[in-house]
């Protein structure tokens, strides 16, 4: 009984694995889904059209238009287009979703841009690169003693 149970199992993991290759991986097309949250659907749509210079749409409803069309549209850059758009879209959509049901997500990643940020900002900053070359050589006069003193108690040669 327990022969024929794990059999049936392995046959429906195989379908659904069967199932999972047929789809595009990694694509989630935007127009074939039902709007689970109409207010990040339409938060997501405007963040996009925000986030794309020059702009693509001036409206939520021009740019489900243009989907649309780049979608339907046998040009294999336009595909392209859909697919980028659809995935930066999915993206936003979906961080809407978690951030409203879980309090994750929105918040988290804004905290991350932040601090990159601020560490692009210390890159740029002469002082900030000045003071980091000090700590490389002083770092690398650590190591050195570190090294010698290693090699040392090891009953070898001082490396100098």
């Amino acid at each position: 009984m327990d022969d024929v149970v794990l059999r049936a199992r392995l046959v429906l993991m195989l379908l659904m694995l069967v199932h999972a290759q047929d789809q595009s991986l990694g694509h989630v097309d935007p127009l074939t889904l039902s709007r689970a949250d109409p207010r990040c659907w339409e938060s997501a749509s405007v963040v996009l059209l925000e986030m794309r210079t020059p702009r693509i749409a001036h409206t939520v409803p021009d740019f489900w238009d243009l989907m649309v069309f780049l979608k339907a549209s046998d040009n294999r850059k336009h595909g392209a287009l859909f697919w980028d758009l659809a995935q930066v879209f999915w993206d936003l959509y979906v961080d809407c979703i978690r951030s409203r049901n879980h309090g994750l997500g929105r918040r988290h990643s804004i905290r991350t841009k932040r601090r990159l940020t601020v560490a692009r900002s210390l890159s740029a900053d002469k002082s900030f690169v000045q003071e980091s070359q000090n700590h490389f050589s002083n770092l690398k006069e650590f190591t050195q003693a570190w090294f010698q003193i290693q090699v040392q108690q090891d009953g070898s040669r001082s490396l100098q």
